[in-house]
């Protein structure tokens, strides 16, 4: 679908295609049909991604993967669709997707194009719509979505970026997942304390810029002073962001990607700590594939987040659209809450 193709943050709202198609639907079959349809095409952009992050491009494994995930999202909303009671169905599905550890490609999302900086009122709205259309009120559904989105984009401004705020993009390869991999913890720490004489007060870095963070090993090669460095790390067996400077503080991945990085140490903190304390902002941080979900940034946003933060490590993906999906999805959010997105990625 060329809602999630990563081409422009204004396509978003054709992901509506899946709640008008659910309201169409009159059955259990016809539910689940409309699922597979939208998730298949909502998910076909992630398939050669998914392929390259597994190391089988060769075998089919991304089709795989994109065939169990279309038909496990059409039998979730098979599952919780009831007869007569299409409204809890669709909004009930909806939002129970969102809220799972498997959110990809969220209707909920438009919100951000339609409704900027409305915030979880934005939410609201266009929940409102989808109920309005579920229940027949095709017009009042249009009603409301054309007079709110015409207010919220016109009264919309661009997000006030942080000028004292970097963020470093890297070309490190894999290195980053090599946990003994001294000469690359050699060369991120020679980079981080080059970025010392950097104008700006607080730097961003990529995911896994460090492959492994300890307190006694790399701590004493880090430059001091008054900036602060924020890098992507494995701490104790887990994915974590640290905030290294004169307020030190970590981060551990929420969410990471389910089954192929759960284990060895690492497993979803669902409710875990959404932001950390930077530069005097209260900064969400949304790792990787967290960037793609919906959970995470309700959680954080909830917490009143200043700034996200969004370290990615996509060396794997150079030759896909992972990174502009990525970028689309935090450029939603963004315009939704009105906060400025600090991204830093290594390719």
């Amino acid at each position: 679908m060329i809602a999630w193709s990563g081409l422009s943050v204004w396509l978003l709202p054709l992901s509506l295609v899946l709640p008008i198609t659910l309201g169409l639907a009159r059955t259990r079959q016809e539910a689940g049909l409309a699922a597979c349809a939208y998730f298949a095409a909502a998910l076909l952009p992630m398939t050669r991604s998914a392929a390259v992050f597994f190391h089988a491009l060769a075998s089919g494994l991304g089709w795989l993967l994109w065939t169990l995930c279309t038909a496990g999202y059409g039998l979730f909303f098979a599952a919780i669709w009831f007869a007569g009671y299409p409204l809890v169905s669709i909004t009930g599905g909806l939002i129970l997707h969102a809220l799972s550890p498997f959110g990809l490609a969220s209707p909920l999302l438009a919100a951000g194009t339609l409704f900027p900086r409305a915030g979880f009122v934005g939410l609201l709205l266009l929940l409102s719509v989808i109920v309005l259309w579920t229940m027949e009120r095709r017009r009042w559904a249009f009603g409301v979505l054309i007079a709110a989105s015409t207010v919220c984009l016109i009264f919309n401004r661009p997000v006030r970026l942080l000028p004292d705020w970097k963020a470093v993009d890297t070309h490190l390869g894999g290195n980053g997942f090599h946990q003994n991999n001294g000469w690359m913890n050699y060369d991120a720490i020679q980079l981080m304390n080059s970025e010392h004489t950097a104008a700006e007060n607080v730097i961003v870095f990529p995911e896994n810029h460090l492959s492994v963070w300890d307190d006694q090993l790399i701590a004493p090669w880090l430059a001091t002073g008054q900036k602060t460095e924020i890098v992507g790390a494995v701490y104790r067996g887990e994915k974590s962001v640290i905030v290294w400077g004169p307020h030190r503080d970590i981060y551990v991945a929420r969410l990471p990607v389910p089954l192929a990085e759960w284990g060895n140490g690492a497993k979803p903190h669902w409710f875990g700590r959404s932001t950390v304390q930077v530069d005097g902002y209260r900064a969400a941080v949304f790792l990787c594939y967290e960037q793609l979900l919906v959970l995470p940034e309700l959680e954080s946003f909830s917490k009143h987040a200043q700034v996200v933060i969004a370290p990615s490590n996509l060396y794997w993906a150079r030759n896909t659209n992972l990174n502009r999906i990525q970028m689309e999805c935090l450029t939603a959010w963004s315009r939704l809450f009105r906060v400025p997105v600090v991204r830093a990625v290594n390719f």
